[in-house]
């Protein structure tokens, strides 16, 4: 079962990343480190939201 929620999870990560980067290109073998892997993501697009708003675009 594990084996299904991690690539289910690289799915999620490759959703967020939203660049183009397909779920079996996300590095991770265990649900912890593919978690890590989508917080990486998520920082990663909020400090783009961010730096969109104060630069105005």
């Amino acid at each position: 079962m594990s084996s299904t929620t991690v690539e289910a999870l690289k799915g999620l990560c490759a959703a967020i990343r939203n660049d183009g980067t397909a779920a079996g290109d996300i590095p991770g073998n265990t649900i912890p480190e593919v978690i890590d892997q989508i917080t990486a993501a998520k920082e990663s697009q909020n400090k783009a939201s961010e730096t969109g708003k104060n630069t105005g675009e």
